[in-house]
């Protein structure tokens, strides 16, 4: 009996020190590759006001992205994340940035939708996964 309410207590505090003691962290980012960033408690809130920063301060807000995949999960001292990243390049030279994705697919996409959207040359657009970086912990 002892045990067993002494353990229930034990997980009771251990949930409650958890449920205190961390943060999310989101960005929003817009087309030129600027990037937002806040922390606060709950998720929800980081998205919506990382998007309401971009939006005011972008000078493309109608640009302006934002996914719970760009969110990172800080309790203590780790971080706990997996974002990929990928560029487009176009036949002139010019690197195209895409935004930060769960999936190395997904972050090609965004780069090379990017550059058909941006580049003088959209048809010459392309990605390659060595053209990606990863990361996560």
């Amino acid at each position: 009996m002892k045990i067993s309410l002494l353990l229930a207590t034990l997980i009771v505090f251990t949930t409650m020190s958890f449920a205190n003691d961390h943060t999310w962290r989101c960005s929003a980012s817009d087309d030129q590759g600027l990037v937002w960033q806040v922390n606060k408690k709950y998720r929800r809130l980081a998205l919506n006001l990382a998007k309401q920063h971009c939006l005011k301060q972008s000078t493309q807000p109608s640009t302006c992205r934002v996914a719970e995949a760009w969110c990172d999960f800080i309790t203590g001292e780790r971080t706990y994340s997996e974002r990929w990243r990928c560029t487009a390049l176009d036949h002139q030279g010019r690197e195209w940035p895409g935004g930060y994705y769960s999936s190395r697919e997904s972050a090609q996409n965004s780069a090379k939708d990017i550059c058909n959207r941006y580049s003088s040359v959209p048809k010459s657009c392309y990605t390659r996964p060595m053209l990606c970086n990863y990361s996560g912990s």
